[in-house]
């Protein structure tokens, strides 16, 4: 019987045949729903691969102890089934081995919780299958990738588990071009059994409007409302963990989620690619008045929006503590208090002055944008002392975010007068604004990243406080809301500007004025051709 690829399968081999086709290497990392048959369907391309190519070594690495023996029986069946002619002699078999004597080529199937082959000798396929649910994924990812060959293909395929474990962490290497996989998310309703055929839903809620808007048919919404109630007992949450819609369901924290799945969908319609990339250049000697602006891919720097000389602007920061790989992120968003869009957003890691330095160029460059970096460490403390000009530098940025409460205290001079400062009450309602704004659409997010540390982030279950999961990061999320918060105080502060109203241009003007006497009747003719509107 021949495999006939479905819908999620067929993705698959198109992505095969793509790179291919560009000469590029095979490395696939595969983000799924359940039950879309990838596992199935990646063996039987590991296992074409060994019975027809000469001298090759191909491996599956499955999750379970119990795996390579199953599959071992499904491989038997599948070689059973190839046509004579296209079937080489099998030499042995063993409970882990498909061996090809004649072609001198193996298919080995071994268990991420028992004993891997030895890996003295060239893999020209790997396969690992539910990666997220590893021990060792680690250790397993040494043993291993060093032993395929730039012309040897690699593809792991899982569902997700925890953020911030392995497969988390390098899907999302992947889909960020960090690394040389291509990520590919398959959605649960690429499956069209997931369906009860002919049902009729009523009153969608905007969740459901959103799954049809990304492919999901009625029938389909229908399957998942009577899968929820009749077997998850109404629980949605875990619906979403098994049947992903996004890549952001299927991952599930080490808390209670702060953001529901609602508001997180709401804040990835606004995720879009930036008009420029690069770096914002300054010299720590000199003004930051003096900066360039380089173009470069994959810059810190994401400019949405360039500066318009009559709006106000504003720049949330959220800052850290040196460059090292185990650091956190500095990052800061750019925010049009006239439009409340995202006009640019730079994230990376440098040392205090020199993040001062960048923030300072940067509020220059948004016509001297207010800028509010958070101050609750030295290092958040060393930054707004550079911009008050404390570091012996020749320079000190004029506007610098000073909350309401200590706007009498601006004179002082005192340097916790300054920044936004988070505390529990102050990040609460950091995210109630930001609850309130994201679910009414009117917060834009622009950028992926700062949307999936949203989606991440929890209450934690011992100390009660809101946080990301341990091994992740918020600097972007929290950057983002500062951004939003002090836009919005700002507004209160400032005169914004306002386009002038468009007018009318009266071609006839002796009919205007025997209009406006009543002697004639308005028609859409005449309008059409006595009226344009003009922009002042």
């Amino acid at each position: 019987m021949p495999l006939i690829p479905n819908k999620a399968q067929q993705i698959i081999w198109s992505k095969i045949e793509e790179r291919l086709k560009k000469k590029q290497p095979i490395r696939l990392a595969i983000l799924k729903a359940r039950q879309l048959g990838i596992s199935t369907f990646v063996c039987a391309l590991a296992q074409h691969y060994a019975m027809t190519h000469p001298d090759v070594y191909v491996l599956s690495i499955a999750d379970k102890l119990d795996l390579p023996r199953q599959w071992l029986r499904r491989a038997k069946i599948w070689y059973n089934q190839t046509p004579a002619p296209l079937r080489p002699h099998l030499a042995a078999s063993n409970a882990k081995e498909l061996f090809f004597d004649l072609l001198q080529s193996r298919y080995y199937i071994a268990s991420a919780e028992g004993k891997l082959p030895g890996t003295g000798f060239a893999l020209q396929f790997l396969h690992y299958s539910e990666v997220g649910y590893w021990q060792n994924a680690d250790s397993v990812q040494e043993q291993t990738f060093a032993s395929v060959p730039r012309s040897g293909i690699i593809i792991i395929e899982s569902t997700g588990n925890q953020v911030g474990d392995w497969w988390y962490n390098f899907y999302y290497r992947a889909k960020e071009g960090i690394s040389n996989f291509e990520a590919i998310f398959l959605p649960w309703y690429l499956e069209p059994s997931y369906a009860i055929k002919g049902a009729k839903v009523d009153d969608l809620t905007p969740y459901e409007e959103n799954l049809l808007r990304a492919g999901a048919t009625i029938e389909q919404i229908a399957w998942r409302r009577e899968y929820i109630q009749s077997k998850l007992a109404g629980d949605e949450e875990k619906f979403t963990r098994q049947f992903p819609a996004t890549e952001q369901e299927a991952f599930r924290s080490g808390g209670k989620n702060v953001f529901t799945a609602e508001q997180v969908a709401q804040a990835y319609k606004t995720v879009r690619e930036p008009a420029w990339r690069g770096e914002i250049l300054t010299s720590m000697t000199d003004n930051p008045r003096n900066f360039k602006l380089v173009e470069s891919e994959g810059g810190s720097l994401q400019i949405f929006e360039k500066p318009n000389p009559n709006y106000h602007y504003c720049i949330g920061a959220d800052v850290q503590w040196g460059e090292s790989e185990a650091s956190d992120y500095d990052a800061a968003f750019v925010e049009c208090l006239e439009t409340g869009k995202v006009a640019a957003f730079i994230m990376g890691r440098w040392q205090m002055p020199h993040w001062a330095q960048i923030l300072a160029a940067l509020g220059y460059y948004y016509n001297t944008a207010t800028i509010a970096p958070e101050r609750n460490s030295v290092a958040a403390e060393g930054v707004i002392w550079t911009l008050l000009g404390r570091n012996y530098q020749n320079w000190r940025y004029p506007k610098i975010y000073v909350s309401a409460k200590m706007l009498s205290l601006r004179s002082t001079g005192r340097i916790e007068d300054y920044g936004w400062k988070t505390t529990n009450q102050t990040k609460t309602a950091l995210v109630a604004f930001t609850m309130k704004q994201t679910a009414a659409g009117e917060m834009d997010w622009a950028v992926e990243v700062a949307v999936r540390q949203m989606a991440a982030w929890i209450t934690d279950e011992k100390t009660l406080t809101l946080t990301h999961p341990a091994g992740q990061h918020d600097d972007a999320l929290m950057a983002r809301m500062i951004t939003a918060y002090v836009a919005q105080q700002l507004r209160n502060t400032v005169e914004l500007y306002s386009p002038p109203p468009k007018i009318e241009k009266i071609d006839n003007m002796a009919q205007r004025v025997a209009r406006q006497a009543g002697l004639l009747e308005n028609s859409q003719e005449d309008e059409q051709e006595e009226i344009e509107l003009v922009e002042v």
